[in-house]
């Protein structure tokens, strides 16, 4: 065994002796890939770190359900969480359109109306706008949530 290896062993065993209800793991990457919390990390070509939404293995796509007995401003929130996690967790456009698709399907799935979830999308992207420093004024009536979270310098 490895001067490395003993040493990863030990850290391991006192970390997870610590507390009992709480255990430490290491992750490994395995072909450029690694997970990290919610994060996917891909390495491309030994120089780029490409980054995206992590699901385990046993992600039910599930979330809390429009038509449950929980308030309004919770399922809101569950809108505009899987929205800025996307916008942030994202490092292209690609797996950006990729993880909205996921978003909107996930929503249908759980009942949400495509006008609130609309709504809510244009509302959220306002407040990342202003956040980032990209707002420049009032969304058009017009602009859709899906173009508006596609304009490149939103992206």
């Amino acid at each position: 065994m490895t001067e490395t290896a003993t040493g990863e062993i030990a850290l391991n065993l006192i970390l997870n002796s610590i507390e009992s209800t709480v255990q430490f793991t290491k992750e490994t990457e395995s072909d450029g890939v690694l997970a990290f919390l919610d994060v996917k990390l891909t390495r491309e070509n030994t120089v780029y770190l490409v980054y995206t939404v992590y699901r385990k293995p046993t992600h039910t796509n599930r979330n809390l359900n429009f038509r449950s007995d929980h308030p309004l401003q919770h399922e809101k929130t569950v809108i505009k969480t899987l929205l800025c996690r996307a916008k942030f967790l994202t490092s292209s456009e690609a797996s950006y359109k990729e993880e909205i698709n996921r978003i909107q399907l996930a929503l249908k799935n759980s009942g949400y109306p495509p006008a609130l979830t609309t709504q809510k999308c244009e509302s959220t992207v306002r407040l990342v706008w202003v956040r980032s420093g990209l707002w420049e004024g009032e969304l058009s009536e017009k602009e859709s949530c899906k173009s508006a979270l596609h304009e490149s310098k939103f992206h």
